[in-house]
């Protein structure tokens, strides 16, 4: 392709010579073919000149394409390792639920307390958030349902129970939420 570019360009220089050097004469008129030879020279010109908009449209569009891939895969590069970090914010959940009150204000447990704030303070700042469940209608986007529990005093659809907390990473969902849902 390259070759035949440069062979037109050849052939378009050589033609562009000619007209000049014919058109110079004070006796020679352009005839027909000389015309139609210019009229051809002006369609592939356009055709050129098209191709090559359109290759810098088509570049100009791979770029912004590139770009926000890598923006993408910045923002999502540390969600392996966020969610192996889950099930230890799982488990702070869990341990401090069962903390009897009246160790409620120990020093010790408060210093856990203070370790998991901390923890979520850092996963927060790398775009984490909880999923809210309960009270909310079912989603099965953000919601794994393990179980439907008879319920007279909810509507039907609405979570109930969490049984396992579900996550977002920048608004797309990281881990579903397991929960209890009301038949």
């Amino acid at each position: 392709m390259l070759k035949n570019f440069s062979n037109n360009s050849l052939k378009n220089q050589e033609m562009s010579e000619d007209i000049k050097n014919k058109s110079n004469s004070p006796t020679s008129s352009p005839d027909d073919s000389e015309l139609e030879d210019l009229v051809e020279l002006k369609k592939q010109v356009q055709d050129y000149l098209f191709g090559w908009r359109r290759a810098q449209a088509d570049y100009a569009n791979l770029k912004k394409e590139t770009e926000h891939q890598q923006v993408v895969l910045a923002k999502f590069a540390n969600s392996q390792l966020i969610l192996e970090i889950l099930p230890v914010l799982d488990y702070f959940k869990q341990a401090l639920k069962t903390v009897p009150k009246e160790q409620s204000t120990e020093s010790w447990l408060q210093g856990i307390v203070h370790i998991q704030s901390k923890l979520w303070q850092v996963l927060a700042g790398h775009g984490l958030v909880e999923i809210e469940s309960v009270g909310k209608k079912f989603d099965p986007y953000y919601h794994e349902a393990v179980q439907e529990v008879a319920e007279t005093t909810k509507e039907s659809g609405l979570v109930v129970e969490e049984v396992k907390a579900g996550y977002l990473l920048h608004d797309k969902v990281l881990q579903p939420a397991q929960v209890k849902v009301a038949k």
